[in-house]
């Protein structure tokens, strides 16, 4: 038994490794980390309104490893930033690829020197720089930066692309034979069946069959069922992830084919994408699921505003549309990028019966039905909202309520449609503040309400008696007014102090409503670089020449996005 078991995993292997060598074409660049590559996210990968563009790989919990060049080049590009990718640099390799390496530490002494030479230009923590072709070459398996846990990381990670450089479209860097361990199948956790004759329904996701799925690898199985009756036109749905070898990480999978009756029906696959398609992921997914429980379904049906590049096979865009009475099969084939894979198989009935139970509602209201395709207008006394062509990715009903505010809000909350609908194109709200004092309106902003009730900024200003927005999100919106100055807390300074033996000084800054604008740090009235983290809220500058001997005066000055101003000031000392 076990003599068979050891023969079917080593058969596995083999056609896992067949199937990767199929695929990879380019096989030449040497790793970017020395240590072993352990992936905590994959390339197409399903992340907040977008896919993840690259993979992400471990650094043993901690930051500092070193980052190397994977083929010769040169730096083509320095991004340096307090969100996204924090500080990353780009290498345009001779081969007609790019290279991409983000949330780093910091840069080796060439990148360093060039970097910070702009920032002071430029007086800007926060520059995307683009050297010449000649000015930082670099060659394959040169120490180019050190890894890190900057801009949007939660972690110590590096985060590695390989983009196509006429187009900088990302491409799967697992197909460029990295070595990476990974002979697990993808998992699958639930299917989904939508009845699309029902999706007059903007939360037509509500209809839907639900169903909690068990097993691994070719053995999944529904739970407690094996055969669905449908009663008209249906998409399906399914949660998947992947994971790798000695990893609880769950990642995203590469492929999802769906078959009817042993005939391709829809797939999609992983390969590359452009970074301009890349929030239609919010059309790929049930977006109100998502919402609801956290759970990514990857549907079948292709919305009218869809563009994505990724479908292979869509018969239909999607929808299955039953033409008799019999059983038939539906299997779902998921895998991953080294050709491990998952199945599931069920069974669909249409009943014609059924039909007579299905309720048709009454033509919509005109000024509340919204087309993806055309603007859209809505406005009542107090609320106003305009839409581009293209801001969603079907039609759907509108809807707007109100409720009363609160003690910090000025007038009502309106409830602006539901967050379980997607938004693509910025669109502009409008509340009306006729309650707020003269003297505020300046100060006024909106805010979007949470399910918990807190309130967080989504930008704005007064202008002809409303607030006005540009948001991205539906739903609960409502005035308020920001009067209150950022908060700056010393860490290791404070008036009077001695930094002789110090590495760095460092504050933390905040602001509870509209935000961190701007901020701006001087040394005896010359403007010195100060490194902003704001997952830690932290301001840091690295003590360098820019700090003299004797007694100097720091100040730093931070503003937030209403214009209010907050200013630290300390005499400090440097002996040598």
């Amino acid at each position: 038994m076990r003599k068979a078991l050891f023969v079917l995993l080593i058969s596995g292997f083999v056609l896992n490794v067949n199937a990767q060598q199929e695929k990879n074409k380019h096989n030449n660049f040497t790793a970017p980390l020395d240590i072993k590559l352990y992936l905590s996210g994959t390339f197409g990968e399903l992340r907040s309104n977008h896919f993840h563009s690259g993979i992400d790989i471990k650094t043993q919990g901690v930051e500092g490893k070193n980052v190397y060049a994977i083929e010769d080049g040169y730096v083509s590009r320095v991004r340096v930033s307090p969100n996204g990718f924090g500080k990353a640099v780009y290498i345009t390799h001779p081969n007609g690829y790019t290279s991409v390496y983000g949330h780093l530490l910091d840069f080796n002494e060439n990148v360093s020197e060039y970097l910070k030479k702009k920032q002071y230009e430029l007086k800007s923590f926060s520059v995307n720089l683009f050297p010449d072709k000649d000015e930082i070459p670099v060659e394959r398996g040169q120490l180019i930066a050190f890894s890190g846990n900057t801009g949007g990381s939660l972690g110590p990670h590096l985060h590695f692309e390989i983009r196509e450089t006429t187009t900088q479209k990302p491409l799967n860097p697992l197909f460029f034979d990295f070595e990476i361990r990974d002979y697990v199948r993808p998992g699958i956790e639930y299917i989904k069946i939508y009845s699309v004759d029902a999706i007059d329904d903007h939360d037509y996701s509500e209809t839907a069959r639900k169903i909690k799925v068990d097993g691994w690898g070719l053995n999944h199985r529904m739970r407690g069922v094996d055969t669905i009756v449908i009663n008209g036109n249906v998409a399906f749905g399914i949660a998947t992830h992947d994971k790798l070898n000695d990893m609880p990480n769950r990642n995203g999978v590469y492929s999802v084919s769906l078959f009817i009756d042993s005939v391709l029906f829809y797939e999609h696959n992983m390969d590359d994408f452009s970074f301009s398609e890349t929030r239609y992921l919010n059309s790929l997914i049930d977006y109100a699921e998502y919402v609801k429980s956290g759970l990514r379904f990857q549907r079948t049906e292709i919305d009218p505003n869809n563009r994505l590049s990724i479908y292979e096979k869509a018969e239909n865009r999607g929808v299955y549309i039953p033409v008799d009475t019999l059983v038939h099969q539906v299997k779902y084939i998921v895998k991953d990028a080294y050709g491990n894979t998952s199945e599931l198989s069920y069974f669909i009935k249409y009943e014609m019966e059924q039909l007579a139970h299905v309720q048709i509602g009454s033509p919509p209201n005109p000024d509340m039905y919204f087309t993806w395709e055309h603007e859209n207008e809505y406005q009542t006394n107090d609320f106003k909202i305009e839409t581009t062509a293209g801001a969603f990715y079907r039609d759907f009903v509108f809807t707007h309520s109100t409720e009363e505010g609160t003690e910090d809000t000025f007038g009502k909350i309106h409830r602006v449609h539901d967050d379980g609908t997607p938004v693509h194109k910025y669109i502009q709200i409008f509340i009306k503040a006729d309650s707020l004092p003269a003297g505020l309106l300046s100060k006024a902003l909106l805010v979007r309400q949470d399910d918990e009730g807190e309130f967080s900024s989504a930008g704005g200003e007064f202008e002809d008696g409303f607030v006005k927005a540009s948001i991205r999100d539906f739903g609960n919106y409502a005035v308020m007014v920001d009067t209150v100055r950022p908060e700056i807390k010393p860490v290791n300074i404070y008036d009077g102090k001695d930094m002789t033996a110090y590495k760095n000084i460092r504050l933390k800054i905040d602001d509870d409503l509209s935000g961190i604008a701007d901020y701006r740090a001087t040394i005896n009235g010359k403007w010195v670089l100060m490194e902003y983290d704001p997952k830690f809220k932290l301001l840091t500058y690295k003590i360098d020449e820019h700090l003299p001997k004797g007694e100097s005066n720091f100040v730093l000055e931070v503003r937030d996005h209403k214009d209010n101003v907050n200013r630290f000031q300390a005499k400090i000392n440097r002996r040598k």
